[in-house]
């Protein structure tokens, strides 16, 4: 079953989110303890497929599309 998540990652005033589409649960523990290590506060919540790609449409429309993303 897939699962989807949102990683908020929040350090020396700068918030980053991530978006993972897994075949497997995840952990918060499995990002703390593997380098680069987190500093600061790190929240992980499951969110629904609807939201995963509601959220993901929202940042590609942001993208110029002239630009090689890695």
């Amino acid at each position: 079953m897939t699962r989807y998540y949102e990683l908020t990652i929040r350090t020396e005033g700068r918030l980053s989110l991530y978006y993972a589409e897994c075949e497997r649960p995840i952990d918060l523990e499995d990002f703390r303890n593997r380098p680069p290590k987190i500093k600061g506060s790190a929240t992980l919540v499951e969110i629904t497929q609807q939201t995963f790609d509601s959220r993901v449409e929202a940042i590609r429309s942001q993208l110029d599309p002239n630009f090689l993303y890695n």
